[in-house]
């Protein structure tokens, strides 16, 4: 079968890797046995005894659900679209994706904080785009009223401003008041379990479409499932049973997302009390627990699959897009108990080896303050993020295996052929955006997931900006 795109290298591919393999095993494991994990549980220890405060966690930006007031009717709106967050190192790529690409077909508006630097990403849109109308707004998190103008103007509020824990919840509570369609690009699970809960009921009486995880967390994952479940009901009549997805990626972090990590360690593997009694992921729109289930069958550990032929392992993401699909289907129904694996493939077993070794580093710093303190001498700054010619490196490929309740085998395929997790990000931010303002608040809003809010329409607009998508049944060349 003809390739479906032209494939760029995997990281650490062939022998390249055995210089820093090498320096992993030799140098990198006995540091970290001597050095990092003792220092480690020392701190630990010390703090659990009140002996020394950990890392002070920052002040949240809070909201009152209950007192929020006044409304606004949807055909009073001045923008279309406002984005928020312009001058991170993602608002920036979403920017100018924006104005490349729908220009003045869209009225729209960037807004934040920072009267002068979102001045400065306005006078570098306009060399390069001069007929570009941008109105700049300013408005704060901090202060909810800074946003209530704003937000009650608009028809769709995207946000890049994260961790969405500390900023994202007064801008939830308004535009779920306002009937305003929103879209994140967060990876924050239990804040997104949190916001179902406390804005769910608001967005569905105003009609708003609060939409999480429209970035690389979650969307390739959240779109693929929704389309493998629809082709096996249209084209087999069975429910979705398993999906087993296999990931090649090449990407970087930057500041805001390892600010967004480091944020998060203060609820890791923290329990969600929930006063509706169960997991809000599984909540449906009539405001019961869904009987559509997920089960998590993500690998822990590094193994060779004969299925996909390469080595794979567990992937530090694959939890979130987990949950995405996991609220995704008890909204949408694709299987009363759908097994949900997600697999990260790497070029080698010592390729393997070298990214969990990191990963098991960086998790050990981000327990202990003071090794954390001196890695941030070594990684990137909120604002800043990879360059140019690392971004050009970047690639995801995922392969999805599904299965139906009666036996039927399909397969999807689908390429980002840019860094997924800022440029291509930035794309599936606008495009859901795209799709959102020209939904109406009928009723149908909530607080959701892509798949859910915007079906196959977000797919659609994908495909026509640059992703490869092919889906099919197996044939028995495939095995």
């Amino acid at each position: 079968m003809k390739p479906l795109y032209q494939t760029k290298p995997l990281p650490n591919a062939g022998w390249a890797v055995l210089p820093t393999f090498l320096i992993s095993l030799f140098v990198g494991v006995p540091l970290w046995l001597g050095l990092f994990l003792p220092v480690t549980i020392v701190f630990l220890i010390l703090k659990k005894c009140g002996l020394v405060k950990g890392e002070k966690k920052q002040q949240r930006a809070e909201a009152d659900f209950a007192s929020l007031t006044g409304q606004k009717t949807e055909s009073q709106r001045e923008f279309d679209i406002v984005l928020y967050g312009a001058t991170g190192y993602t608002g920036k790529l979403a920017a100018k994706y924006l104005a490349k690409t729908y220009g003045t077909t869209v009225k729209w508006a960037i807004a934040g904080r920072r009267k002068q630097a979102l001045e400065d990403i306005r006078f570098d849109l306009l060399k390069s785009y001069p007929n570009l109308e941008l109105p700049i707004l300013i408005g704060d998190s901090s202060d909810p009223d800074s946003l209530m103008p704003i937000i009650s103007n608009t028809r769709v509020f995207m946000t890049t401003v994260g961790p969405y824990d500390l900023y994202g919840t007064p801008i939830v509570a308004l535009c779920s008041h306002f009937g305003t369609h929103y879209c994140d690009i967060t990876g924050e699970t239990n804040w997104a379990r949190e916001m179902i809960e406390r804005a769910d009921d608001l967005a569905r009486a105003s009609g708003a479409k609060i939409v999480h995880f429209c970035g690389n967390d979650c969307v390739p994952w959240d779109l693929a499932a929704l389309a493998m479940a629809n082709f096996l009901k249209k084209q087999h009549g069975q429910e979705l049973k398993s999906i087993r997805f296999y990931n090649e990626m090449s990407a970087s972090p930057s500041g805001g997302t390892l600010a967004t990590v480091k944020n998060s360690i203060h609820t890791l593997g923290a329990a969600v009390k929930s006063a509706l009694g169960y997991d809000p992921l599984l909540k449906t729109l009539s405001g019961t627990k869904s009987d559509s289930a997920t089960i998590n069958s993500n690998p822990k550990y590094l193994f060779y699959s004969d299925e996909y032929q390469a080595w794979v392992g567990p992937w530090v993401m694959a939890e979130v897009n987990y949950n995405c699909v996991k609220r995704s289907n008890a909204l949408l129904g694709y299987g009363k108990k759908v097994d949900y694996a997600e697999h990260f493939v790497f070029p080698g077993v010592m390729a393997g080896l070298v990214n969990l070794f990191g990963l098991v580093v960086f998790g050990t710093a981000l327990f202990c303050p003071p090794l954390m303190w001196v890695m941030n001498k070594f990684l990137p700054q909120p604002g800043s993020g990879p360059s140019e010619a690392s971004l050009a490196k970047g690639f995801l490929k995922i392969t999805g295996y599904g299965t139906g309740d009666r036996g039927a085998q399909i397969i999807c395929e689908m390429y980002f052929p840019n860094d997924t997790g800022y440029v291509d990000t930035a794309r599936m931010l606008v495009e859901s955006a795209m799709v959102l303002k020209d939904e109406p608040t009928d009723g149908r809003g909530g607080d959701l997931t892509p798949a859910p809010a915007m079906q196959e329409k977000l797919l659609e607009r994908l495909i026509k900006t640059g992703t490869n998508w092919r889906i099919r049944d197996v044939n028995p060349k495939d095995k």
